[in-house]
């Protein structure tokens, strides 16, 4: 069977701190999955590729997806895209985005002559 473009499921959440992306990627290796920012813009891509256990079978059914995805996601205004880690690991991508610090200017007491 040829290979399909596929879109894995995602659920973002916010928390005080940041914001976390987990994309579902189920036999995707984590060095097939790759995790970019450009301007405003995240973009989780990769490959779900067939084993090689799976070319010497022959294969009576399937209903899993094979080939490359791509899910962009637009970046909130307070996320510091400059921190942002992601960790691949039993199947689930998870990417955490920080919050900006807040650049609020420190309370100076000034004295009075």
């Amino acid at each position: 069977l040829p290979a399909t473009d596929w879109s894995p499921s995602a659920d973002i959440s916010e928390k005080d701190d940041e914001y976390v992306i987990r994309a579902d990627l189920p036999a995707v290796r984590k060095e097939d999955a790759k995790v970019a920012v450009d301007g405003e813009i995240i973009t989780i891509s990769g490959e779900r590729r067939d084993d090689k256990e799976e070319k010497s079978k022959k294969l009576v059914r399937r209903e899993s997806f094979r080939g490359s995805f791509t899910r962009s996601f637009q970046l909130p205004k307070d996320a510091d895209a400059t921190r942002i880690n992601a960790e691949c690991k039993d199947g689930v991508l998870t990417v955490s985005v920080p919050r900006k610090v807040d650049n609020a200017p420190a309370r100076t007491d000034i004295k009075v002559e």
